[in-house]
């Protein structure tokens, strides 16, 4: 045809003939082929696919279980919820009426963000509508503070209060977490728009690193009536700062360093709590002792640490304490003028005349005691063993003097039945409710428990039948040496039934585990 066209000259007629009749063919065979096509696809059109037929409720129920395990989901196309509504739009429809799955968020800001990240998470917040929310920001940047970071925290704050009427659970870091930065900057609190009270707020974690952190702590306790737990971070000068009435709460752990006389003040200002965790720091003994000890009557778990005990002890006085929990194990910790170091003339002071005192005074009846790198004796040690020998029920001790646990107090633990040759019962012997024991660290000394520690396992595991008062061994975590023979009869007991474990050696090795 190009040939033709060069020369001007006009086409043959059969030339022509044989292309239309081709061009003719190839439209029908063409529509012929779209028929086809249109056919097949309004008959997969009329059928379901099998989850298609898979009613709103059931899916709604598959969905919820397909939510993330965390307590907080950050928002991602990768995983439900947002994955759910980009497989089909029956989907999106039925996963964005369900406010289950939109009760949980967390946001996290290192830059200042745009309005439209804004938007969405009000889009998320809304979609929950009047569902419990469990909300965590993350506003922690890189560097300094800056004026950009202080207006989207309280923008994206202010969306949040608005909510703030089924709000349950509230987490909050916000500022520069180093502690150079925290007297540097200062959070815009009259920013916040606290028109609302949290009155479904139960458990709030805090941590505030500006200048004004107490100001802003006391903005969110004070507008939560119905809190039950805090977790307070943030480098706290004192919880003392809260001030007023925190009957309503039910538990507290405070990372604030504080002495014996605020921690005392505090159990004053929370008469309803029942568990509470402070940290102590060096006073070197210069803080007067109370006159009159601060009656607590409804505190069951208490942890404290790492120093100045035997001064908590004396300021404090606790009848209903059941677990007490005293931990040594912080060489330094972080105070609120900046890093300080527990020198070993502060580092764990336990003060063991304190103690007995404390016990006496409150007449509690402790079923867990937890001493962690306590520096204690063994006279001491079986002295409060011998108080409350009743009541205890779980025992650990790691950590502390090396060798301080010596063969007599394993011998006063070791049960000894009835022996009708000699007519009278064995020696006395303490704790007879033990269920549980731990005893790690170098706490045997070099030579290890041996024999002791088999035998005392042995008489409080396998109790005679029927016998009174005495409680059976549940679980055991010892560490230490042990021969062959030794091993032998630790593997026949936990064959038994006992829960034993054998952590490592003075060497750091893990020896076995059962």
């Amino acid at each position: 045809m190009g040939n033709y066209l060069h020369l001007n000259q006009a086409l043959p007629a059969d030339f022509l003939h044989k292309n239309v009749e081709y061009a003719t063919t190839f439209h029908q065979h063409l529509a012929l082929h779209c028929l086809h096509r249109t056919r097949r696809s309004s008959i997969f059109a009329s059928m379901d696919a099998p989850i298609d037929r898979v009613p709103p409720e059931v899916l709604s129920y598959i969905f919820y279980f397909c939510l993330p395990s965390h307590c907080y989901i950050p928002p991602s196309i990768h995983d439900a919820p947002l994955l759910l509504g980009r497989v089909s739009r029956k989907w999106r429809y039925i996963s964005t009426a369900i406010p289950e799955l939109w009760s949980s968020l967390q946001v996290r800001i290192e830059k200042p963000p745009s309005s439209c990240q804004f938007h969405g998470v009000e889009s998320w917040i809304s979609k929950s509508l009047t569902c419990p929310l469990s909300l965590k920001i993350l506003a922690t940047p890189t560097s300094v503070w800056t004026m950009g970071m202080s207006k989207a925290t309280t923008k994206l704050l202010n969306i949040i209060l608005s909510h703030s009427n089924h709000c349950r659970r509230l987490h909050l870091q916000l500022g520069a977490g180093t502690r150079e930065n925290v007297e540097d900057s200062t959070f815009p609190l009259h920013l916040l728009n606290f028109k609302h009270e949290f009155t479904v707020l139960e458990n709030l974690h805090a941590s505030f690193y500006f200048s004004n952190r107490g100001e802003c702590l006391r903005a969110f306790v004070s507008c939560s009536p119905r809190l039950r737990k805090a977790a307070i971070g943030g480098y706290q000068p004192s919880l003392v700062v809260l001030g007023g009435n925190l009957s309503h709460l039910r538990s507290l752990c405070s990372n604030s360093m504080e002495s014996p006389s605020s921690c005392a003040a505090i159990l004053g200002l929370a008469p309803n709590l029942s568990q509470c965790r402070f940290e102590l720091r060096p006073t070197d003994n210069l803080e007067p002792g109370a006159e009159n000890a601060t009656v607590h009557k409804n505190l069951e778990q208490l942890y404290i640490g790492p120093t100045n005990h035997g001064q908590f002890f004396d300021t404090v006085t606790l009848p209903a304490l059941k677990h007490l929990t005293v931990d040594g194990r912080k060489t330094y910790s972080c105070g609120y003028n900046g890093v300080y170091k527990v020198t070993r003339a502060h580092f764990s002071l336990w003060g063991q005349q304190n103690f007995t005192s404390f016990l006496a005074r409150s007449l509690c009846s402790l079923t867990t005691l937890s001493l962690f790198e306590v520096d204690i004796s063994t006279e001491d040690l079986m002295e409060c063993l011998s108080m409350t020998s009743i009541s205890l029920k779980e025992l650990s001790v790691e950590g502390g003097r090396r060798g301080f646990i010596t063969p007599r107090v394993l011998n006063v633990l070791t049960y000894e039945a009835f022996n009708p040759i000699r007519g009278a019962l064995g020696p006395a012997f303490l704790c007879p409710r033990l269920e549980g024991i731990r005893l790690t660290g170098e706490v045997f000394g070099r030579c290890g428990p041996g024999r002791e520690m088999v035998d005392f396992l042995v008489s409080r595991f396998r109790l005679p039948p029927h016998t009174p008062v005495v409680s059976r061994l549940k679980w055991a975590v010892i560490s230490g040496q042990y021969t062959t023979k030794q091993r032998q009869r630790l593997h026949k007991l936990q064959y038994e039934g006992l829960d034993l474990e054998i952590t490592h050696d003075y060497d750091g090795q893990d020896l076995f585990r059962y």
